[in-house]
């Protein structure tokens, strides 16, 4: 659950290798992933995004990569 949202850019990205950052900046605001929608847990509960932000972030962060290898 914690990981989906990475997993998907990297098996996605246009590039041989995608790295993923995630809890940096000390941000403490979990993003929820489609998979979380099913997991009420202490993290997705407490959330400031609403279940399923993840896959709309990942789904961006993939749409600025294919942007940057097109270029």
């Amino acid at each position: 659950q914690f990981d989906t949202n990475a997993q998907e850019v990297r098996a996605a990205s246009p590039y041989e290798m995608t790295f993923t950052l995630s809890m940096t900046n000390e941000s403490f605001a979990y993003v929820p992933s489609a998979l979380a929608d099913d997991h009420r847990s202490y993290e997705v509960a407490t959330s400031k995004f609403v279940p399923g932000s993840g896959t709309e972030f990942a789904q961006e962060q993939l749409r600025l990569l294919m942007e940057c290898k097109n270029q």
